[in-house]
């Protein structure tokens, strides 16, 4: 079997284990309170928290693939069907902890929050590319979706999801630090994590409601993005489901073979 390499591996896990980071530091009443920092004492402080939240990641990554393994052996799962091996499971874990430690580049410099928010939406597109590549071959004629490839569509979908948040949350940060105007969207008072999360979920299924909305120029022109790629995905997805899932890829020439042969027995039984 060949081997995954890590870029693969590193850019799968990159938004999991940098939501997991965010979510370490949530959890420490650190998140979206950033600062500049200066003196070493500080520094230090700040390179502990992004120990603790890219070790907290990394665990959770183990622990994930180590179940999931374990349902997939013992077919517990129909969305899931791939083993990971044991060197997947090692480069995971250190991708996980690289960008679950990252997430402390919001609080070290608005720029480097910035720059993170570029990585993100750089490695969004990329992974869109690919997966909009892969449900189109989806859609193609006589091609019929599996529980597995549900489970990826899924994956991407929630992925893309906890994505938008980091983007909107670096934004956010980054306005806060910089610019004139201090707020990229109509929270109001001091924002949560659970109202970047909602915000992204509204905005990627372009419900709308408007009690949360984007005030700066370039908050405007991110949701405007983030509504269009929530828009497509979901045209797309269902326009893979609703053509039916089975348990492995047919062609409509096997379907209809087995429509034949079914009706075929039916003649057999009633004469």
């Amino acid at each position: 079997m060949k081997q995954v390499s890590f870029g693969r591996i590193f850019r799968r896990h990159y938004i999991p284990g940098l939501v997991l980071g965010v979510i370490t530091l949530a959890m420490t009443d650190a998140l979206l309170a950033p600062e500049v920092i200066s003196g070493f004492e500080t520094l230090s402080q700040y390179a502990l928290a992004g120990l603790l939240s890219g070790g907290t990641a990394s665990m959770i990554t183990v622990l994930f693939h180590i179940s999931r393994n374990r349902r997939v052996l013992k077919k517990r799962t129909i969305l899931f069907h791939h083993v990971s091996s044991s060197r997947e499971i090692m480069l995971a874990a250190i991708s996980t902890f690289i960008s679950g430690g990252a997430c402390i580049l919001l609080f070290l410099s608005p720029y480097l929050s910035m720059g993170l928010c570029i990585v993100t939406l750089t490695l969004v597109i990329f992974e869109l590319r690919l997966f909009a590549k892969e449900l189109l071959a989806l859609l193609t004629p006589g091609t019929y979706p599996t529980w597995e490839n549900v489970g990826q569509i899924v994956d991407a979908y929630i992925t893309m999801i906890a994505a938008f948040t980091i983007t909107n949350i670096n934004l956010a940060a980054f306005h806060r630090l910089v610019t004139s105007t201090p707020e990229a969207f109509s929270l109001g008072g001091a924002p949560t994590l659970a109202d970047f999360i909602y915000f992204s979920v509204v905005v990627i299924t372009t419900l709308g409601f408007g009690d949360i909305h984007p005030v700066t120029s370039d908050a405007k022109l991110l949701v405007s993005f983030e509504c269009l790629v929530g828009y497509v995905m979901f045209a797309l997805i269902v326009g893979v489901i609703t053509r039916g899932i089975v348990s492995g890829t047919k062609t409509d020439t096997q379907v209809s073979v087995s429509v034949e042969n079914d009706d075929a027995d039916t003649n057999g039984e009633v004469n």
